[in-house]
């Protein structure tokens, strides 16, 4: 089951990356971030998981639809809480072996002027995976914005970088 341990292992990344953020740097709108927060980005990344979650009980995951609570992006100790759910689901009885290749449907519009829903046959599996690569890009975003603006909080050098990036560095270095 590594995707549920990548996931996990992401998630928790999240938890230590909140623990450490003060709140006048989670909720402060920054120019790098085209005047979003950290706080936004990462209600944004963790609504995917709730999304996902959510939309497993009807066999249909559609993230645009996701409820935007405005909580996570404004208490970190809330945001704290969603993550620690999103770990516990992960950890579930729900996720054996055939869970996995279970069908499902994403829907989606990308229509910008009329939302026009379609609907992709996937897998379970593969809705892990997206927002597995969904958060490290979100992360790498955050991280960007600590940088731009002198923030240290010694954080994991990591942090939001793709496993196959690690990969690709590691043979570099060799």
């Amino acid at each position: 089951m590594m995707l549920i341990t990548s996931n996990v292992l992401q998630l928790e990344e999240i938890r230590t990356l909140l623990g450490k953020v003060p709140k006048e740097v989670y909720l402060m709108k920054r120019d790098v971030l085209s005047g979003a927060s950290i706080g936004q980005h990462v209600r944004h990344l963790l609504e995917f998981y709730v999304t996902l979650e959510q939309g497993l009980k009807a066999n249909v995951v559609c993230y645009d639809a996701r409820a935007r609570d405005l909580n996570i992006e404004t208490d970190v100790s809330y945001a704290i809480q969603v993550v620690d759910k999103a770990i516990a689901f992960m950890s579930s009885s729900f996720f054996d072996r055939n869970a996995f290749k279970r069908n499902i449907t994403l829907r989606a519009s990308y229509g910008v002027d009329v939302s026009v829903d379609i609907d992709i046959d996937t897998t379970v599996e593969r809705e892990l995976a997206y927002c597995l690569d969904h958060a490290i890009h979100h992360l790498a975003i955050i991280k960007i914005s600590l940088i731009e603006s002198r923030i240290d909080l010694k954080m994991e050098s990591n942090l939001g970088v793709a496993s196959s990036t690690l990969r690709y560095r590691e043979t570099c270095a060799q």
